[in-house]
């Protein structure tokens, strides 16, 4: 009975790591770049930049951006990248002086990064822009002011998209969009590179630029 214990005991253990090695082969961890995002920084299977929010998120998005798209971020990096190279514009502000300027000098052309202090109106950048937004990413500092300040900056079908939003301290934000007569779609589930479970979330109207 002992050998026959041993013996599936065996079998059992080379299976599991078997399927573990198929984990670094193949499958979802390698087809979404989880795998290299892991090991360096966000990115897809291919190594190009990908944002650091929901894989979910990402696969619903992707084939929507379009070449006509305005995008602002609150947040930069690279998802200023896998914007910049999907859309015609993208506007970042960063409040952290010494990030701002490792990643500015390596941003496309057509990416504009701004920095501003977080004490002298960070929140209000996407306002103080001559144009409206497309696509207005939440990803940075202050989430609640930057909600309330920069939905305004949206063009007539321009969405907001906050990461994150699974977090209580974002509720305030949360509330006062649907206030404002905004819907929801929330994309749960990993990021890449991360193990922790979380939430991007899609703010849209009636109409709007990702055909919801």
């Amino acid at each position: 009975m002992k050998a026959i214990k041993k013996f599936f005991f065996v079998i059992c253990h080379f299976r599991l790591v078997r399927e573990m090695i198929s984990f670094l082969e193949y499958g979802y961890f390698v087809e979404t770049g989880w795998l290299k995002s892991y090991q360096k920084s966000p990115q897809d299977a291919e190594g190009k930049p990908l944002p650091w929010v929901t894989l979910p998120f990402i696969h619903f998005i992707d084939k929507r951006l379009t070449k006509s798209m305005t995008v602002f971020e609150f947040g930069s990096g690279n998802s200023t990248h896998y914007f910049g190279e999907r859309v015609q514009n993208v506007f970042s502000v960063e409040h952290n002086k010494e990030w701002f300027d490792k990643v500015s000098g390596s941003m496309l052309s057509n990416c504009k990064l701004y920095y501003k202090d977080l004490e002298k109106g960070y929140e209000k950048t996407a306002n103080e822009m001559d144009r409206s937004f497309d696509i207005i990413l939440v990803d940075g500092r202050m989430r609640v002011g930057c909600i309330k300040n920069a939905y305004s900056a949206l063009n007539e079908q321009g969405v907001l998209v906050l990461d994150n939003s699974e977090r209580e301290e974002y509720k305030e934000g949360i509330d006062f969009l649907l206030d404002k007569g905004f819907k929801k779609i929330d994309f749960y589930g990993i990021a890449p590179g991360l193990v922790n479970f979380g939430c991007t979330t899609v703010f849209y109207r009636k109409e709007n630029c990702l055909m919801i």
